[in-house]
Protein backbone atom coordinates (compact mmCIF):
# COMPACT_ATOMS: atom_id res chain seq x y z
CA UNK A 1 0.00 0.00 0.00
CA UNK A 2 3.00 2.34 0.73
CA UNK A 3 4.82 1.75 -2.25
CA UNK A 4 1.34 2.43 -4.40
CA UNK A 5 0.64 5.81 -2.46
CA UNK A 6 4.22 6.91 -3.01
CA UNK A 7 4.06 5.79 -6.56
CA UNK A 8 0.63 7.56 -7.03
CA UNK A 9 1.62 10.99 -5.41
CA UNK A 10 5.19 10.90 -7.20
CA UNK A 11 2.44 10.61 -10.48
CA UNK A 12 0.68 13.04 -9.63
CA UNK A 13 3.58 15.43 -9.26
CA UNK A 14 4.61 14.79 -12.45
CA UNK A 15 1.54 15.12 -13.83
CA UNK A 16 1.28 18.68 -12.10
CA UNK A 17 4.80 19.75 -13.34
CA UNK A 18 4.11 19.16 -17.04
CA UNK A 19 0.49 20.99 -16.70
CA UNK A 20 1.81 24.12 -15.49
CA UNK A 21 4.91 24.34 -18.43
CA UNK A 22 1.93 24.10 -20.91
CA UNK A 23 0.03 26.63 -19.09
CA UNK A 24 2.84 29.22 -18.06
CA UNK A 25 3.03 30.10 -21.69
CA UNK A 26 -0.76 30.03 -23.26
CA UNK A 27 -0.45 30.93 -26.78
CA UNK A 28 -3.63 33.10 -27.89
CA UNK A 29 -2.40 33.46 -31.38
CA UNK A 30 -5.22 34.90 -33.89
CA UNK A 31 -8.06 36.63 -33.58
CA UNK A 32 -10.78 37.81 -36.67
CA UNK A 33 -12.18 41.33 -36.96
CA UNK A 34 -13.84 42.28 -39.63
CA UNK A 35 -11.97 40.01 -41.58
CA UNK A 36 -8.90 42.00 -40.39
CA UNK A 37 -6.19 39.52 -38.44
CA UNK A 38 -5.41 41.09 -34.98
CA UNK A 39 -2.05 39.25 -33.65
CA UNK A 40 -2.49 38.67 -30.04
CA UNK A 41 0.74 38.87 -28.21
CA UNK A 42 1.75 35.86 -26.07
CA UNK A 43 1.68 36.78 -22.63
CA UNK A 44 1.98 34.52 -19.70
CA UNK A 45 0.11 34.16 -16.56
CA UNK A 46 2.49 35.49 -14.62
CA UNK A 47 3.04 39.03 -15.69
CA UNK A 48 4.19 41.41 -12.47
CA UNK A 49 3.62 39.11 -10.21
CA UNK A 50 7.05 40.75 -8.78
CA UNK A 51 7.02 44.44 -9.02
CA UNK A 52 10.26 44.89 -10.78
CA UNK A 53 9.85 48.86 -11.37
CA UNK A 54 11.82 51.40 -9.81
CA UNK A 55 14.69 54.09 -10.37
CA UNK A 56 17.67 54.01 -8.21
CA UNK A 57 19.18 57.33 -7.31
CA UNK A 58 21.51 56.43 -4.36
CA UNK A 59 24.04 52.84 -4.27
CA UNK A 60 22.53 51.76 -1.24
CA UNK A 61 18.27 52.62 -2.03
CA UNK A 62 16.85 51.24 1.24
CA UNK A 63 12.81 51.91 2.42
CA UNK A 64 12.19 53.33 6.22
CA UNK A 65 12.82 49.69 7.13
CA UNK A 66 16.46 49.48 5.86
CA UNK A 67 15.59 47.21 3.58
CA UNK A 68 16.07 47.21 -0.50
CA UNK A 69 13.81 49.54 -2.10
CA UNK A 70 13.40 47.94 -5.59
CA UNK A 71 13.07 43.90 -6.61
CA UNK A 72 15.12 43.51 -9.49
CA UNK A 73 15.54 40.55 -12.06
CA UNK A 74 18.61 38.61 -11.83
CA UNK A 75 18.30 35.14 -13.58
CA UNK A 76 20.91 32.04 -14.32
CA UNK A 77 22.45 32.77 -10.77
CA UNK A 78 23.59 36.03 -11.88
CA UNK A 79 25.22 38.37 -9.35
CA UNK A 80 23.24 41.54 -10.78
CA UNK A 81 19.42 42.49 -11.51
CA UNK A 82 17.55 45.21 -13.60
CA UNK A 83 14.43 47.06 -12.96
CA UNK A 84 12.13 48.28 -15.40
CA UNK A 85 11.65 52.18 -15.28
CA UNK A 86 9.07 53.80 -13.30
CA UNK A 87 9.17 57.18 -14.84
CA UNK A 88 8.91 58.44 -18.07
CA UNK A 89 12.31 60.44 -18.00
CA UNK A 90 13.85 56.45 -17.45
CA UNK A 91 11.63 55.15 -20.64
CA UNK A 92 13.89 52.91 -22.95
CA UNK A 93 16.65 51.87 -19.96
CA UNK A 94 16.22 49.16 -17.86
CA UNK A 95 17.70 51.05 -14.69
CA UNK A 96 20.16 49.88 -12.40
CA UNK A 97 22.16 47.31 -12.46
CA UNK A 98 22.29 46.07 -8.67
CA UNK A 99 25.42 43.87 -8.01
CA UNK A 100 26.11 41.96 -5.09
CA UNK A 101 28.95 43.02 -3.39
CA UNK A 102 29.93 39.67 -0.94
CA UNK A 103 26.38 40.02 0.89
CA UNK A 104 25.08 43.59 -0.27
CA UNK A 105 23.68 45.05 -2.98
CA UNK A 106 24.75 47.95 -4.56
CA UNK A 107 23.24 49.66 -7.34
CA UNK A 108 26.24 51.46 -9.45
CA UNK A 109 23.75 53.55 -12.15
CA UNK A 110 20.09 54.70 -12.51
CA UNK A 111 20.29 54.06 -15.94
CA UNK A 112 23.36 52.37 -17.27
CA UNK A 113 22.15 52.65 -20.84
CA UNK A 114 19.24 54.12 -22.63
CA UNK A 115 18.20 54.07 -25.65
CA UNK A 116 16.89 57.21 -28.07
CA UNK A 117 15.76 56.79 -31.17
CA UNK A 118 15.42 59.35 -34.25
CA UNK A 119 14.67 59.30 -38.05
CA UNK A 120 17.63 60.37 -39.76
CA UNK A 121 15.59 61.49 -42.95
CA UNK A 122 13.02 63.30 -41.29
CA UNK A 123 14.55 64.68 -38.46
CA UNK A 124 12.06 62.89 -36.19
CA UNK A 125 12.76 62.17 -32.65
CA UNK A 126 10.60 59.87 -31.03
CA UNK A 127 9.73 60.65 -27.57
CA UNK A 128 9.36 57.39 -25.72
CA UNK A 129 6.81 59.42 -22.82
CA UNK A 130 4.58 60.25 -25.61
CA UNK A 131 4.12 56.90 -27.00
CA UNK A 132 1.43 54.05 -25.95
CA UNK A 133 3.55 52.34 -23.11
CA UNK A 134 3.32 48.72 -21.98
CA UNK A 135 6.36 48.27 -19.20
CA UNK A 136 5.81 44.51 -17.71
CA UNK A 137 8.00 41.79 -16.63
CA UNK A 138 7.28 38.06 -16.79
CA UNK A 139 9.13 35.10 -15.79
CA UNK A 140 12.71 35.54 -16.93
CA UNK A 141 12.35 38.98 -18.83
CA UNK A 142 11.44 42.70 -18.60
CA UNK A 143 9.40 43.90 -21.53
CA UNK A 144 9.41 47.55 -22.35
CA UNK A 145 6.98 48.53 -25.79
CA UNK A 146 6.35 51.57 -27.22
CA UNK A 147 4.04 52.19 -29.94
CA UNK A 148 3.81 55.31 -32.07
CA UNK A 149 1.78 55.64 -35.35
CA UNK A 150 4.31 54.69 -37.79
CA UNK A 151 6.53 52.84 -35.50
CA UNK A 152 6.54 50.21 -32.79
CA UNK A 153 9.82 49.63 -30.47
CA UNK A 154 9.94 46.48 -28.22
CA UNK A 155 13.07 46.44 -25.42
CA UNK A 156 13.45 42.73 -24.40
CA UNK A 157 16.39 42.03 -21.04
CA UNK A 158 16.96 38.44 -20.80
CA UNK A 159 19.75 36.68 -19.12
CA UNK A 160 21.82 34.54 -21.26
CA UNK A 161 24.40 33.48 -18.99
CA UNK A 162 24.80 33.95 -14.84
CA UNK A 163 27.18 37.00 -16.32
CA UNK A 164 25.29 38.22 -19.42
CA UNK A 165 22.25 40.35 -19.13
CA UNK A 166 21.27 40.33 -23.54
CA UNK A 167 19.00 43.13 -24.50
CA UNK A 168 17.22 42.74 -27.62
CA UNK A 169 15.19 45.78 -29.94
CA UNK A 170 12.95 45.07 -32.00
CA UNK A 171 11.61 47.85 -34.74
CA UNK A 172 8.04 47.45 -36.44
CA UNK A 173 7.88 49.64 -39.64
CA UNK A 174 3.97 50.60 -40.21
CA UNK A 175 4.61 52.35 -42.88
CA UNK A 176 4.98 51.61 -46.43
CA UNK A 177 9.05 53.24 -46.96
CA UNK A 178 12.27 52.22 -45.70
CA UNK A 179 13.67 53.93 -42.27
CA UNK A 180 17.04 55.71 -42.05
CA UNK A 181 17.16 55.15 -37.75
CA UNK A 182 19.34 56.14 -35.75
CA UNK A 183 20.25 54.94 -32.53
CA UNK A 184 22.16 56.01 -29.80
CA UNK A 185 22.81 54.50 -26.68
CA UNK A 186 23.53 56.80 -23.48
CA UNK A 187 23.70 56.48 -19.57
CA UNK A 188 25.75 57.21 -16.50
CA UNK A 189 27.06 55.61 -13.39
CA UNK A 190 25.56 56.96 -9.84
CA UNK A 191 28.00 59.65 -8.31
CA UNK A 192 26.25 60.01 -4.96
CA UNK A 193 28.12 58.75 -2.21
CA UNK A 194 25.61 58.42 1.32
Amino acid sequence: MMKITSYLITLFLQSFLILMANVLFIDISIAETNSAQVFIKKQPLFTNVIDRKGTPEKHKDYDHYQNQKYNPMSDLGAWHGFLLPDKKASFGAFTGPMIIAEEYSLFIADKLEQLSVSDSDTAKEYDLSKAEVNVYSQPGALIQRYVFDDLTIELTLRFVTNRTALITTSFINKTKRAKNLQLIWQGGVITTVE
